[in-house]
């Protein structure tokens, strides 16, 4: 699954806090600052009109 997210195959630790409705996932790499991975992900009910809407202001799927 990282390898589809983030283009990489590296060993990666992940921990995932969990707080009501609100989940965080926490990726550890072991190369520090320089391989961080920078990432939002966001959960949506409608995800496909989601998609279609940021797509039609230019950003990528």
């Amino acid at each position: 699954m990282l390898h589809s997210i983030f283009a990489t195959d590296r060993q990666t630790e992940v921990y995932m806090l969990v707080y009501q409705d609100l989940k965080l996932e926490i990726f550890i790499d072991s190369e520090g600052e320089k391989g961080r991975f920078t990432h939002l992900c966001l959960e949506y009910d409608n995800p496909d009109e989601v998609s279609d809407h940021a797509h039609q202001l230019g950003y990528r799927r």
